[in-house]
């Protein structure tokens, strides 16, 4: 992978060739199983980045993808989990990638003051098929695009800046000062969708069972963080 920015930072760019694996089909952690590679490349910019006196300094705006090609041989099957470790979502376990795999994310934050805000949006593509194949058509392949975006709000309680990077205490932690670093607060929404041609069909067509697996799912999340300094 290769990356820099230009401009003081107006423009970030990043570009690598990866292993590759399809979306929740990994029955052994990040596991590669062809030869096929995939790209991936993401361009982010900050267009009032170097205005130093404008309340859209801090709005950043960005896309990332990628385009590979995943066929396997053997049936891998693992899910999508909750934060709870709970598989609420996997394809049958004799389902076959086969076909290319491309991904669209479009992204943006934008922080002013202690306020913050971050945003995220994706589409990912797979070419599936039941079950392997016997001969070149058959079974039928079946695209799915999958969906998911989220998006998150921060709030510096202690009234220093929040950024992407993180947030500088004013008064770092300390017992003998008495001070006690900088609190923010956070929550966060994210949904996903499962695309609804993974479960059509029959029994031995579908590539997820309706009966044992959800269509989506919605997560809300809220938490403090305590910077007791820049690094802690």
């Amino acid at each position: 992978q290769v990356g820099g920015s230009i401009d003081g930072g107006l423009l970030n760019y990043s570009i690598g060739l990866f292993n590759g694996i399809p979306d929740a089909l990994t029955s052994s952690g990040n596991s590669d199983f062809d030869n096929d590679k995939d790209v991936d490349g993401r361009l982010f910019l900050k267009p009032f980045v170097n205005e130093k006196d404008s309340a859209l300094q801090g709005l950043g705006l960005g896309v990332a993808g990628g385009l590979g090609r995943e066929k396997t041989h053997s049936a891998v099957t693992s899910g999508y989990k909750s934060d709870g470790q709970q598989t609420f979502f996997s394809y049958n376990s004799a389902v076959y990638t086969d076909g290319d795999v491309w991904r669209l994310s479009p992204q943006a934050y934008y922080y002013v003051g202690p306020f913050g805000a971050l945003a995220e949006w994706v589409v990912s593509t797979i070419n599936l098929r039941p079950s392997a194949p016997t001969t070149k058509v058959s079974p039928s392949k079946v695209q799915l695009e999958n969906k998911a975006w989220a998006v998150t709000v921060g709030y510096v309680i202690t009234g220093e800046d929040a950024t992407y990077d993180g947030v500088t205490p004013a008064a770092p932690f300390s017992w003998a000062d008495g001070t006690w670093g900088a609190w923010q607060v956070v929550a966060r929404y994210e949904n996903l969708a499962i695309d609804p041609q993974a479960f059509k069909g029959t029994a031995a067509t579908q590539l997820a069972s309706p009966a044992t697996n959800a269509k989506g799912a919605n997560a809300v999340g809220a938490g403090v963080n305590w910077y007791l300094t820049k690094a802690v």
